[in-house]
């Protein structure tokens, strides 16, 4: 394999990895370090291996945002990650380290506090309009994960994601033509159902 069919290789699939690999860490890498093909391959394997556990948890994430229980777990798991933070922070051998650590306890707070709110999409009967309104309350990111504020695009096929999330709004919009749709929108499409199926998956009835 020559350094351009490296690059070319690389460069079709580095948006698959996360980070996404830039230009030039593929351009140093295939001029740098390609006469090791053991090398190539081992790292190759590695980023891969990276992909996959970052889908797998990602996917996990998902799938357990949709029960009850489901969050009830993640909310435990954010418990135990928090008291973990606690520990470091106070282990902690100088005060950059203890900032570092508060960051993250701050993120890991802030959520479970998220997870809790999805809670409130269960066990609560509404009616009619109120059940419309309240549907569309629910953040979109509980069925779709967003790499960088964007994901693929439910209603066209594309190899780089166009469809960009508005956390305020809770919305997204699809640059590649498709326009603005809210959370029923999504699940509607990601489901195959019509909107009144859609809201009920949304709020759990």
């Amino acid at each position: 394999m020559t350094c351009e069919e490296l690059i070319l290789k690389m460069g079709k699939v580095r948006y698959e990895f996360n980070p996404p690999l830039s230009i030039m860490e593929i351009i140093d890498f295939a001029y740098h370090r390609l006469p090791d093909q053991d090398e190539w391959e081992k790292w190759w394997d590695e980023k891969a291996a990276h992909k996959q556990a970052v889908d797998n948890a990602k996917n996990r994430l998902i799938k357990l945002k949709q029960t009850k229980t489901g969050i009830n777990t993640l909310i435990k798991e954010s418990n135990i990650r928090i008291e973990r933070w606690m520990e470091k922070k106070r282990d902690a051998e100088n005060e950059a380290t203890a900032s570092f650590y508060e960051v993250m306890i701050e993120d890991e707070i802030a959520e479970k506090e998220n997870l809790k709110k999805s809670l409130t999409f269960f066990g609560k009967s509404f009616k009619g309009t109120d059940d419309l309104i309240r549907a569309k309350t629910r953040p979109i990111t509980d069925f779709i994960n967003f790499k960088g504020g964007f994901a693929k695009c439910l209603w066209h096929d594309e190899k780089t994601g166009s469809m960009k999330y508005y956390a305020n709004k809770n919305h997204v919009h699809c640059f590649g033509g498709c326009g603005k749709h809210d959370v029923i929108d999504i699940v509607m499409a990601l489901q195959n159902v019509d909107l009144k199926e859609a809201v009920k998956i949304i709020l759990n009835k």
